[in-house]
C-alpha cells in the first residue's frame, strides 16, 4: 500500500484558510500608509473598510496613535518588533449590524530585516476567545477572593460568637449555681430540724422555706432571661400589651424581693401614687423589667445599702416614669453608654456574679413597649435607672 501525500499547494491553502480566521496582515510604507493587505484583512480587522490602500494605518487603528516614535525605531532598525496585546475594539457583527467587542494582538516589524527602512508589516491576531476566557478567569479569581474573604469574616464571627457563648454559659452556670446552693443548704437545715426530737419553731421553718422560695423565683428569672435572649436574637420576641396599672407591678416586685433584701441586711423601699398609672403593657414583662433592675441594684449595694423604686405620672407629657435608685458605688460615665449591650460588664462588675444579660433584656423589653430607658450615675454617688412609658388616656383604659 502506497503512502498518500497531499500536494504542497493544497497544504498551504488549508493552512492559510485556517489561519485566516485568526490572522491578517498589512504591508506599510515608510510613512505608515497601507500598501497592500492579506485577502482577509478587511473581514478580520476592518469589516467596513474599502479602498484601504494609501490610508494611514492610524486612521484605521487609532490605538496606534502616539506610537509613531516607536514605529520609527522599527524603520531605523533600533527595535526588532513592537507588540500590543489584547487590544479591544468595537466591530460590526456581520449582517446584523450589532457592535461587539473583539480583542486583537497587534505586532509591527520590518518587512525586510536587511532593509528595515523600506516598510513594516502590521500583523493582527484575533484573540477574543482567549481574552474572554482570561477575563472570566480573572473575574472568577476575584469572586473566589471575595468568597474567601467573606468565609474568613464569617469564620471569625463564628469564633467570636462561640467565645461569647462559652463565656455566657460559664457565667450563667455560676449565676444559677448560687441559688441552687442556697436552696440545697436550707433543705439540709430543715431536714436536721425535723430530725431533732425537740419541738420545732414553725416560724424558723417558714423563714427558711421563704428564703428557698425566693431563690427558686430568682433562678426562674435567670432562666427566663436566657429564653428571652434566644427569642430576641431570632427576632421572635413579642409582647401582649393590655391596659395595665403600673402600681401593681411595683407593689408585687417589692413584696417578692423584700425578704431577699432583709436576709442580706439591705433595705428596699418603694413609692407609688394614689391615682392609677395605666400603660399599654404586658404585666409579666413589666415585672420582669423591674425584677432585673432591682436585682441588678441588689448585687452592687453593700451591707446596709438601700434601693428605692419610685413611680409617678407626668400628666403634661403623658408619660409614666419609673425609677430604680440605689446608693451603690455608681458607674463611670465612660461605661454608661455600653450598659445595655449584650454581655457587657463594667470593670467593677467583674467582682460581682452575673451574665451581663439582664440590662440587655430590659432594654429590649422597654423598646417593645415603645418606651425609653436611660441611666443616671456618678462614681461614689449611686445609680438611677429611669424608664418612661406612654400613659393611657381614660378612654383607652376601658376600650
Amino acid at each position: 500500500m502506497k503512502d498518500s501525500k497531499l500536494p504542497p499547494n493544497l497544504i498551504e491553502k488549508r493552512v492559510v484558510e485556517h489561519l485566516g480566521t485568526r490572522f491578517a496582515y498589512a504591508l506599510l510604507d515608510p510613512q505608515f500608509k497601507i500598501k497592500s493587505t492579506s485577502f482577509n484583512f478587511n473581514e478580520l480587522a476592518a469589516p467596513e473598510g474599502e479602498g484601504l490602500q494609501g490610508m494611514p494605518l492610524a486612521d484605521l487603528f487609532p490605538e496606534l496613535i502616539g506610537l509613531e516614535e516607536s514605529m520609527g525605531e522599527l524603520l531605523s532598525g533600533d527595535l526588532e518588533a513592537l507588540n500590543l496585546d489584547a487590544v479591544n475594539r468595537l466591530v460590526q457583527n456581520g449582517s446584523e449590524g450589532e457592535e461587539v467587542v473583539q480583542y486583537f494582538n497587534f505586532t509591527l516589524f520590518p518587512a525586510d530585516r536587511r532593509r528595515p527602512g523600506e516598510g513594516l508589516i502590521f500583523l493582527i491576531e484575533e484573540v477574543s476567545d482567549q481574552a474572554n476566557l482570561r477575563q472570566d478567569l480573572v473575574q472568577e479569581r476575584n469572586q473566589l477572593r471575595l468568597t474567601q474573604g467573606e468565609l474568613a469574616r464569617a469564620n471569625r464571627e463564628l469564633q467570636r460568637l462561640d467565645q461569647i457563648k462559652t463565656l455566657f454559659l460559664s457565667m450563667a452556670a455560676h449565676d444559677m449555681r448560687t441559688p441552687l446552693s442556697v436552696i440545697s443548704g436550707y433543705i439540709e437545715l430543715i431536714q436536721d430540724m425535723i430530725r431533732d426530737d425537740e419541738p420545732q419553731d414553725k416560724s424558723l421553718i417558714n423563714r427558711d422555706l421563704t428564703i428557698m422560695q425566693d431563690q427558686v423565683h430568682w433562678l426562674n428569672r435567670l432562666i427566663l432571661n436566657v429564653l428571652d435572649l434566644n427569642l430576641i436574637e431570632n427576632e421572635l420576641l413579642v409582647v401582649d400589651r393590655q391596659p395595665f396599672d403600673m402600681r401593681l407591678a411595683v407593689e408585687q416586685v417589692a413584696r417578692s424581693t423584700q425578704n431577699m433584701f432583709k436576709n442580706a441586711r439591705q433595705h428596699l423601699s418603694y413609692h407609688v401614687p394614689t391615682a392609677d398609672v395605666f400603660v399599654l403593657a404586658e404585666s409579666d414583662r413589666i415585672k420582669q423589667v423591674l425584677f432585673n433592675l432591682v436585682g441588678n441594684s441588689f448585687k452592687f449595694i453593700s451591707r446596709g445599702g438601700r434601693v428605692h423604686i419610685d413611680l409617678r405620672s407626668d400628666i403634661d407629657r403623658q408619660k409614666a416614669i419609673l425609677a430604680i435608685e440605689d446608693d451603690g458605688p455608681g458607674i463611670d460615665k465612660a461605661y454608661q453608654k455600653h450598659l445595655f449591650k449584650l454581655h457587657y460588664r463594667t470593670p467593677e462588675s467583674n467582682e460581682v456574679q452575673g451574665t451581663g444579660l439582664g440590662l440587655y433584656i430590659v432594654k429590649k423589653l422597654v423598646d417593645q413597649h415603645e418606651g425609653t430607658i436611660w441611666v443616671e450615675s456618678e462614681v461614689g454617688q449611686g445609680t438611677r435607672f429611669v424608664i418612661e412609658l406612654p400613659l393611657l388616656s381614660n378612654l383607652q383604659k376601658v376600650s
